[in-house]
């Protein structure tokens, strides 16, 4: 756990201290341009949100249906090797 805790706090400082510059050189050259965009910040922030929100329901309900895909798959398979080992594959597949 500290191997992963530690990367993901070294890009979050490495992120953040970037973003910080970036902002400081962006309102030297052009501040009216840069508080425009800075306004805007939050909206992005809302919609990144939703977008995300809207991504893990929709991941939530992929693995429920590849579950159920996978125990069908199994019980197939299953059923399969049950047939040839009674020798009834000719029989199965007439039915």
């Amino acid at each position: 756990m500290q191997e992963g805790m530690g990367e993901k706090i070294g890009l979050f400082l490495s992120k953040a201290t970037a973003f910080s510059i970036c902002v400081i050189v962006a309102l030297i050259w052009g501040w009216k341009l840069t508080l425009v965009i800075i306004a805007c910040v939050p909206i992005i922030i809302i919609c990144n949100g939703l977008v995300s929100k809207g991504q893990a329901t929709m991941v939530v309900k992929e693995q429920k249906a590849y579950g159920g895909a996978s125990s069908v798959a199994e019980e197939v398979f299953g059923s399969i090797k049950t047939v040839m080992a009674f020798g009834a594959e000719n029989k199965e597949v007439e039915r």
